[in-house]
């Protein structure tokens, strides 16, 4: 069964093939490999997009400067010696034997002779060997050198997708789909899924066209077929994918060769499933070029002989990140709360795989399961985290999530490398810390998120009126009667713009104190939520705007040394018994109470 949903030229393919094997599938994929990184350094030294793997016939190790064959990560030899060289290839680097076998880099990659230059062909394209990786790579002299290699294949091993009745899609843009020259862009489409039935999903691998951009790729369900967008037509996006679209069931990332789910469990699409999806592609484009194209997407391996439970995927970290610079260990952790996943999880779920995820400066994150006050173990456990190469957490016994545990995110960062603060977000170059993690069954988590935003989990506005003593939900809304009392006496007492009233002070004093209004994190909340959550929003800006008109003078008064009076009144006893103030002395001794104070900013 063949569909070929083809309107016009441009526009996307899904082909839905029956009992056709992997080597088939990917039969035009078979020259390339997975890489990260800054591919175009390839182009900077001698036939760098065709080094050999030392123990795989045939296959490419395309990221020549690192051990990760994919690229990115720890660098080999040769990748420290072009580094130290300036990132250039010359007679210094050609002559140089980066690995000690005794052939030098330039004997290795066809220019014996020294003489290549960038753009030009080399001396010879064949009979090459890898100047990183010390060959022969197994033998006595190269053994302790060479550790990092691996000779398994580097194609995903999930036997499922061979089983009788196993069909796959393909889901990719439109060829040639323009790349404009943004560092950081995310682009989307919908398409439908198959609906002569249901299916199960049960494995998923990337198809990657342009390896010089691509950075990860999330595949989407979709709840019914009301898509903000149509089927077959890329579009920006980011956070915002689709509001009909949130369900993540497919994720690939630098690292993985693909998923294979629990022989217990699958995705559900089709008739009763996800009946449209989304692939979401982030691309990543350094050189800010404006001639790049891609074509990438993912194949979905599916069975109509469904397995005993559907999947799904929960999310757990944090949602507030602000790392200064030059920082050598920056921390943060995400609770889901008990309270959370006691009003999240209906009954227990079965957890077969999770990994972690953060960006650049991630250095080692966890994932702890914490049940009645006691860790249970970690879920997930990155020492050394490497963004280029996540680790899958795989459980062949699954574990158990139970309502009423608790779910702690710790991730470290190493600021050293920047110069500015790095908040949460989308880009390469912003920061997250979040888990994924896969569960079963379903219908036992039906809104699978679960993290926090500083330190509050996020559920908790939706589960208690009452967040750190405040009543929550009211402060948006000036129609309640508690809102409308507070809102009066500062609108009363208090004026936005024109600074601080007398009357106001008092007022602002007390409504910083308490629950609601001091600093911390429901006022931030709250103010950041105003245009969501207020039906009166301009109303709400000026309220905030009056009770913050005294905030300098309540720094003051904050930051003011204890042992100087506020009023000082230095007095002494005229001749005719009448009193009068002494100016002078009481101006010398406020004077030093002042400077006290400067000293203490």
């Amino acid at each position: 069964m063949v569909y070929d949903y083809d309107d016009d030229a441009d526009n996307y393919e899904i082909i839905l093939n029956e009992n056709i094997t992997l080597r088939d599938i990917i039969c035009v994929l078979l020259l390339v490999t997975y890489c990260h990184g800054y591919r175009f350094f390839q182009d900077k030294i001698p036939n760098g997009a065709i080094v050999p793997h030392p123990c795989r016939e045939g296959d490419v190790w395309n990221g020549v400067g690192h051990e990760n064959e994919q690229g990115g990560g720890v660098r080999n030899v040769f990748g420290l010696d072009f580094h130290a060289n300036g990132k250039k290839w010359d007679r210094t680097l050609c002559l140089k034997d980066s690995d000690g076998d005794g052939l030098s880099n330039g004997q290795e990659l066809g220019d014996p002779d020294c003489v290549w230059e960038v753009g030009k062909e080399p001396a010879r394209k064949t009979e090459l060997s890898h100047p990183g990786i010390c060959n022969p790579w197994n033998s006595p002299e190269c053994k302790e050198k060479t550790t990092f290699v691996t000779c398994g294949s580097n194609r995903l091993q999930c036997p499922a997708i061979h089983e009788e009745g196993t069909t796959n899609v393909t889901f990719r843009l439109p060829a040639e789909t323009p790349v404009d020259s943004r560092e950081t862009i995310y682009k989307c489409m919908v398409f439908d899924y198959p609906q002569d039935g249901d299916y199960h999903m049960i494995a998923n691998e990337p198809v990657l066209d342009n390896l010089n951009i691509m950075h990860h790729i999330l595949l989407i369900g979709c709840d019914g077929t009301d898509t903000e967008h149509p089927p077959g037509v890329p579009y920006d996006c980011a956070m915002e994918v689709d509001k009909n679209c949130v369900q993540i069931i497919g994720i690939w990332s630098f690292g993985m060769l693909g998923e294979c789910a629990h022989k217990d469990m699958g995705f559900r699409i089709g008739r009763n499933g996800y009946k449209r999806g989304v692939i979401q592609l982030h691309w990543n484009n350094p050189e800010r070029r404006s001639d790049y194209t891609d074509s990438s997407g993912m194949i979905v391996h599916l069975t109509k002989k469904l397995r005993p439970h559907d999947a799904g995927i929960f999310v757990v970290g944090q949602d507030h990140i602000v790392i200064p610079p030059g920082e050598e260990l920056v921390k943060f952790n995400g609770v889901c709360s008990s309270e959370c996943t006691n009003s999240l999880i209906k009954n227990e779920v079965k957890v077969p795989v999770a990994f972690n995820h953060m960006h650049g400066l991630g250095v080692s994150q966890k994932v702890e399961l914490i049940r009645e006050g006691r860790k249970i173990q970690d879920i997930t456990y990155d020492p050394k985290y490497d963004y280029n190469t996540p680790e899958l957490h795989i459980y062949e016994t699954p574990l158990i999530l139970k309502p009423g545990d608790e779910l702690k995110t710790e991730c470290n960062f190493n600021s050293m490398s920047r110069t500015t603060t790095t908040f949460w977000g989308d880009g390469t170059y912003d920061e997250m810390c979040y888990g994924f993690i896969t569960y079963y069954p379903k219908e036992n988590i039906p809104d699978p998120s679960c993290t926090a935003w500083k330190d509050v989990t996020l559920c908790a506005f939706n589960i208690s009126d009452v967040i750190h003593g405040c009543h929550f939900n009211d402060l948006h809304d000036i129609s309640k009667p508690s809102m409308k009392a507070t809102y009066d006496l500062v609108m009363e007492n208090c004026s936005p713009h024109i600074g601080c009233r007398k009357e106001c002070l008092p007022v602002a004093r007390r409504l910083k104190q308490s629950s609601c209004y001091r600093k911390g994190t429901v006022d931030d909340w709250a103010r950041l939520n105003i245009e969501k959550e207020s039906p009166d929003v301009l109303a709400i800006m000026k309220f905030y705007a009056a009770l913050d008109s005294c905030d300098k003078e309540l720094i003051l008064e904050e930051n003011a040394p204890e042992e100087c009076p506020t009023v000082i009144k230095i007095e002494s006893e005229n001749v005719n018994g009448s009193k009068r103030l002494l100016p002078n002395i009481a101006l010398f001794i406020l004077a030093v109470c002042v400077l006290q104070w400067l000293k203490r900013l």
